[in-house]
């Protein structure tokens, strides 16, 4: 089973007792979920959600794969505090990293910025991607500032683009470039 490290943070596969911790984070109220604005404007099917980290367990068994989409993050003293991974976009020949830190109260202590940067290394260091881009919301300003803490470079804007509670937000996307992050980290 792998498992990254990378400062605050440890990157490992699902595993059974998380199911727990995704019905926790998507039926409590606890805030969180109001950062969480799909970029095309919808609201996470939480259930859907649920079911697919289920089915993906139930896949990967005792098969594991050569590359692993998605990972849960883990504190360094093993608490689950939410999750990372890739979406591999074959028309445009770029993959999109995804996180969500749905524990809050660990939130500004640097376990996005450790865990992106081991996601991203893990990326690069098992693709041949020459970028890795990011998407989030006007709105989404903490995940603004991980993208600017990393280096990703503002490349994309759709004025308005999203409506959540009546209030329009922009959708902004960014870029990370394989030289620019190797020189950086």
């Amino acid at each position: 089973m792998i498992e990254l490290r990378h400062g605050s943070v440890a990157l490992r596969p699902i595993k059974e007792s998380d199911i727990a911790d995704y019905i926790r984070w998507t039926t409590d109220k606890t805030g969180w979920d109001d950062w969480e604005i799909a970029w095309n404007g919808n609201d996470p099917d939480d259930a859907g959600y649920i079911d697919a980290q289920i089915r993906q367990l139930e896949r990967e068994g005792d098969n594991p794969p050569d590359f692993y989409t998605a990972l849960e993050i883990d504190t360094a003293d093993g608490r689950h505090i939410g999750s990372i991974g890739v979406y591999y976009d074959k028309d445009n020949d770029k993959y999109e990293i995804g996180i969500s830190i749905p524990e809050m109260d660990i939130w500004g202590k640097g376990h996005g910025a450790d865990a992106m940067m081991c996601y991203i290394k893990y990326l690069f260091d098992n693709t041949n991607a020459d970028a890795v881009i990011t998407r989030t919301n006007s709105g989404n300003i903490p995940m603004m500032r991980l993208a600017a803490k990393l280096g990703f470079v503002e490349d994309e804007r759709h004025i308005g683009h999203i409506t959540r509670d009546g209030k329009a937000y922009d959708a902004v996307g960014y870029s990370l470039s394989r030289a620019a992050f190797n020189a950086n980290f």
